[in-house]
């Protein structure tokens, strides 16, 4: 799964949904932005949320959600 922000704060807002959820970054999702310190900045999960995770991630305006697929 990828969630793409395309502003700074939807990134740091998922990032601190994923970390209250116990995820960490470096072992079960990664950040990659192509042009720093500028968005949009992907999140890249290595592991499957749970749909509580899920619902609060999909509530943040200014996020993009994709799986594995591409969908």
């Amino acid at each position: 799964m990828q969630i793409e922000c395309t502003t700074t704060i939807a990134a740091a807002e998922v990032v601190s949904i994923l970390m209250s959820a116990y995820l960490w970054p470096g072992r079960e999702f990664r950040m990659t932005n192509p042009r720093p310190p500028n968005p949009p900045i992907r999140l890249t999960l290595s592991v499957n949320l749970p749909a509580h995770v899920v619902r609060r991630v999909q509530g943040i305006p200014d996020i993009r959600i994709a799986d594995e697929r591409g969908v």
